[in-house]
């Protein structure tokens, strides 16, 4: 019994290892062109209901054929989520969500910004974006768990970007590792203010 139960541990292990390695490899190639430090917070999917109606609705993506993808035939033409992966999406966020600070310690050369500490820098609206420059920096990323399908090869995502009081934008985006690199191959939502 002993040796089963240290079995299963050590499988379980070794998959969270794995998955924290391709999350910071992940990371590393999404935000490979930033010089300065990264300062974002972990973006909650707050009606996952309605993202999971979403991502039934629009389950299949089609390659785009411009910029990066012109001519690239190594990408899949189609993706399509079954209901299970798109179940195992709906539990990954769910469960970013009750675990604050997940993403501590993934991405290289970054702060960690909790929601706390946005809710007391904004919380005097007209002097808050000001001390946040002055203290953090001029942008702030917003980044969700990403949640991984098809053996690591296809990841949903959401990254946005605030900037200067009322700017910036996001969505939920799939990616796919195309020889070795994560590209965004199709967006799913998308937010601007």
């Amino acid at each position: 019994m002993r040796k089963m139960l240290f079995s299963v541990l050590f499988c379980v292990g070794i998959s969270m290892s794995a998955q924290t390695k391709t999350q910071q490899q992940f990371f590393a190639q999404i935000f490979k062109y930033r010089a300065d430090k990264i300062v974002y917070s972990e973006h909650v999917v707050n009606d996952l209901k309605e993202f999971k109606k979403m991502l039934t609705k629009r389950k299949t993506s089609r390659r785009p054929d411009y910029g990066k993808w012109r001519g690239n035939a190594s990408a899949p033409e189609t993706i399509t989520l079954s209901a299970a992966e798109i179940d195992f999406v709906i539990s990954e966020l769910a469960q970013a969500n009750k675990n604050k600070n997940w993403s501590k310690g993934l991405i290289k050369n970054s702060r960690l910004v909790s929601e706390q500490e946005m809710d007391s820098i904004f919380l005097d609206k007209d002097k808050g974006y000001e001390y946040f420059k002055k203290n953090y920096g001029p942008v702030l990323d917003h980044v969700s768990k990403p949640v991984f399908l098809k053996n690591n090869t296809v990841g949903i995502f959401y990254k946005g970007t605030s900037g200067k009081p009322l700017s910036g934008g996001g969505g939920f985006s799939i990616y796919v590792k195309d020889d070795g690199i994560w590209k965004e191959y199709a967006m799913l939502t998308m937010s601007v203010s």
